[in-house]
């Protein structure tokens, strides 16, 4: 919701844009959390999307169990490194 209130619209905000947002002393915790919260929404949202096709469109139990599981370690993986590259931006 914040990032359509920039100046000049969505369009001006760039790498460094997010990292004075995210560098900043002050107010820099409380960004990284509330991207994190709105990435990890949008994953499980995709993620949550994306699992219902896989039940309608896998008739296999084993299929599905399979794909699932990939789906998972998808999300995980995507999941943790964006949380490692949040918390451990320098700018």
């Amino acid at each position: 919701y914040m990032h359509f209130l920039v100046p000049g619209g969505v369009s001006e905000i760039d790498y460094f844009s997010i990292a004075s947002r995210w560098t900043n002393p002050v107010s820099g915790f409380f960004w990284s959390f509330f991207d994190l919260l709105l990435l990890a929404l949008t994953l499980s949202h995709g993620a949550a999307g994306i699992r219902g096709a896989i039940n309608r469109s896998f008739m296999s139990r084993n299929m599905r169990t399979i794909t699932t599981g990939g789906l998972a370690l998808s999300y995980l993986l995507l999941l943790a490194s964006s949380t490692w590259l949040i918390f451990t931006f320098q700018g």
